[in-house]
C-alpha cells in the first residue's frame, strides 16, 4: 500500500479521490481559567470550584518566537519536491514512509503524523547543529546523531547528543581555552531540551533543564544568555502553578533587561506583563494591576495605542479587575482591547474571538447569562472560520457556553456542549492533557447539579488523574479537584469522606494560594459545613 502511495501518478489519484487537504492551524495559547467567586453565605451548602472557565489572559510573551504549523501536501509530489516542502532530507522522507507503514497509520492521520515527524527531525538537527565542539569524539557522535536524525530513529538521536553534550561538558573542563564557547553551546542544547520539554507539559523537568541552562550559561559568563533563561524559566514556573518562583525569575530577568535597555524598553513591559500575570495567579490582583498599568504605558509609548501587545495588556487588566469582582472596570477594558484588536485584524482573527470570550464571562460574573452566551457565540463563529471544528480554541468556546447553559439550570445543554470540548480535547491532546481533565471536572459538576453524585464522582476522579500526573499534587487545580470530590461526597452524606478531600485541598490551596484567595476560601467553608453536619447528625 505504501509504495503504491508513494508513486506520483498514484498520489494524484488518492488527491483527487479525497477530495483536499486536511489544513491544521495551531498557534500560542496561554489559557487563563476563570473560576467562581463564593460570594453567597447562604444556604449552606458545599461548592464546588468550577475550573472550566477559560480566562484568556493574554499571552505569556517570551521574546518574538512564533511556532508555524501547517499541512503537508503530500499527494501528485516527489520525494524530493515533498522533502523540499517539509524542509526535511530525502532521505529522512523515504524513512517516514517507512514508520508510517511499520505502524500501521490510517490515511486521514497522515498529515498530523508527517508533520510531527519533520517537526521532531528539524528541532534535532537545529540540535545536532548547535552542538559546537573541536574534540574528535563529540564530533563523532555529533554525526552519528545526524545519521540517525536522517534515518528517523529520534530516540537513538537523543541519546546520541545527550551523549555528546555530556562528552562536550567534560572536554570543555579538559581544554581551558575552549571553556567559555563549549558552556555556551552546551546551554543552548540545554535550554533546546527544557523547550523541547515544556511544549509537551513535562513541567518539572522544564524546569530542571532550565536551571540546568542558566547554570552552563553562567559558567559561559554570558549574561544575557543567563537573563534569556530565566525568563523562560518563569513563564515554565508560572504554567506549573508555581508562582513564587515564577515571580523570582522574571524578577531576575528584569533587572538585567532594565539595567541593559532602560525601563521604556519592550521586554521590561513583557516582563512586567508576565509579572502581573504570576501576581494574579496567587490573588495579588492589586500588585498584578499595577504591573499589567506600568507595561502599557510603555507598550502605548513605544508602539502606540492599536498595537496587539497594548490590546494583550488591556486583556490583562480585564481580566485581574474581574477577579477581583469588578465586572464592570472589567468590560471597560476588554471592550478596549476588543477595539484595537478588531482594527489591527479585522473581524475574523483569534484574538477577537478571546476579547468575545471574556466579554462572555465578565457578563456571566454579573449574571447576564444571555448576553454572555451572545458573545460566546461570536467568539464560537469566529474560531470555527478561522481554525475550523476540530481545533482547542473551538472548544474552549464549547465550555464557555457549557459553563453558561449550567448557570442558567439548563444541565443537559451544559453536558452536551461539555461532551463537545471534550471529543476536541481527547482528538488534539490525548487523554492525559489538562484540558481533557477540565473538561472532565466541567462535566462532573454538571452531573452533580442533576443530582447524579456517582456520576459526578466518576468524572472528578478522572480529572485528579491527570491533573496530578501533569503538575504534581501540589498544583491547584489538583487542590480543586479533591474540592470537588469533596463537595460531591458530602452531597451523598459522606461528611467523613468530603472532610478528607477538603483537608487535602485546604492545605494545597493554602500553601500555593494563600490563605485568602477566593479558593482558599471556599475549600475551608466547605470543610465547616462538613463539620457541622457531622455535629447535627451526632445531636439528633
Amino acid at each position: 500500500m505504501i509504495n503504491w502511495l508513494r508513486k506520483k501518478e498514484n498520489r494524484e489519484i488518492l488527491s483527487w479521490v479525497g477530495g483536499g487537504l486536511v489544513v491544521i492551524v495551531s498557534g500560542l495559547w496561554a489559557l487563563y481559567t476563570h473560576f467562581d467567586k463564593p460570594s453567597q453565605t447562604s444556604p449552606p451548602t458545599p461548592a464546588p470550584i468550577t475550573t472550566g472557565d477559560i480566562h484568556s489572559r493574554g499571552d505569556t510573551l517570551v521574546g518574538s518566537g512564533i511556532i508555524d504549523k501547517r499541512s503537508y501536501n503530500y499527494s501528485g509530489l516527489t520525494d524530493i519536491e515533498l522533502a523540499k516542502q517539509m524542509g526535511v532530507a530525502e532521505a529522512a522522507v523515504k524513512n517516514f514512509f517507512k514508520i508510517l507503514d511499520q505502524k500501521h497509520i490510517p490515511i486521514a492521520e497522515w498529515d498530523n503524523t508527517l508533520r510531527q515527524l519533520a517537526e521532531r527531525y528539524k528541532e534535532l538537527q537545529k540540535r545536532a547543529v548547535l552542538l559546537e565542539s573541536e574534540d574528535p569524539e563529540v564530533r563523532s557522535l555529533q554525526d552519528d546523531a545526524k545519521q540517525a536524525i536522517d534515518a528517523a530513529e529520534f530516540e537513538k538521536a537523543e541519546a546520541l547528543l545527550a551523549e555528546a553534550v555530556d562528552l562536550d561538558n567534560a572536554a570543555a573542563e579538559k581544554f581551558q581555552a575552549n571553556f567559555i564557547k563549549r558552556k555556551r553551546s552546551a546551554a543552548d542544547s540545554q535550554a533546546l531540551i527544557a523547550k523541547s520539554l515544556h511544549t509537551r507539559f513535562a513541567l518539572p523537568e522544564a524546569i530542571e533543564s532550565f536551571q540546568q541552562a542558566i547554570e552552563l550559561a553562567k559558567q559561559g559568563e554570558d549574561e544575557n544568555q543567563v537573563a534569556e533563561y530565566q525568563w523562560r524559566l518563569g513563564v515554565v514556573y508560572n504554567d506549573n502553578a508555581s508562582y513564587d518562583q515564577a515571580i523570582a525569575s522574571y524578577e531576575n530577568a528584569l533587572n538585567h533587561y532594565s539595567a541593559l535597555e532602560g525601563e521604556d524598553s519592550t521586554n521590561v513591559a513583557t516582563l512586567r506583563n508576565n509579572l502581573g500575570i504570576s501576581w494574579a495567579g496567587i490573588g495579588e490582583y492589586d500588585k498584578a494591576i499595577a504591573y499589567f498599568e506600568k507595561a502599557v504605558v510603555v507598550h502605548v509609548k513605544a508602539l502606540g495605542e492599536e498595537h496587539p501587545n497594548v490590546a494583550m495588556n488591556w486583556n490583562n487588566l480585564g481580566a485581574a479587575w474581574a477577579d477581583k469582582g469588578e465586572y464592570d472596570k472589567a468590560i471597560a477594558y476588554y471592550e478596549k482591547s476588543l477595539a484595537v484588536d478588531s482594527k489591527v485584524f479585522g473581524e475574523d482573527h483569534p484574538n477577537v474571538a478571546r476579547d468575545w470570550a471574556n466579554l462572555g464571562i465578565a457578563w456571566r460574573d454579573k449574571g447576564e447569562y444571555d448576553k454572555a452566551i451572545a458573545y460566546y457565540e461570536k467568539s464560537l463563529a469566529v474560531d470555527s472560520k478561522v481554525f475550523g471544528e476540530d481545533h482547542p480554541n473551538v472548544a474552549r468556546d464549547w465550555d464557555n457556553l457549557g459553563i453558561a447553559w449550567r448557570d442558567k439550570g439548563e444541565y443537559d445543554k451544559a453536558i452536551a456542549y461539555f461532551d463537545k470540548a471534550l471529543t476536541v480535547h481527547r482528538k488534539v491532546f490525548g487523554e492525559g492533557h489538562p484540558d481533557v481533565a477540565r473538561d472532565w471536572n466541567n462535566l462532573g459538576i454538571a452531573w452533580a447539579n442533576k443530582g447524579e453524585y456517582d456520576k459526578a464522582i466518576a468524572y472528578y476522579d478522572k480529572a485528579v488523574v491527570v491533573h496530578s500526573k501533569v503538575f504534581g499534587e501540589t498544583h491547584p487545580d489538583v487542590a480543586m479537584d479533591w474540592n470537588n470530590l469533596g463537595a460531591a461526597w458530602a452531597d451523598k452524606g459522606q461528611y467523613d469522606k468530603a472532610i478528607a478531600y477538603y483537608d487535602k485541598a485546604l492545605r494545597v490551596l493554602s500553601d500555593k494560594l494563600g490563605n485568602n484567595h477566593p479558593h482558599t476560601k471556599s475549600a475551608r467553608d466547605n470543610m465547616e459545613i462538613a463539620k457541622q453536619k457531622i455535629t447535627e447528625r451526632r445531636k439528633q
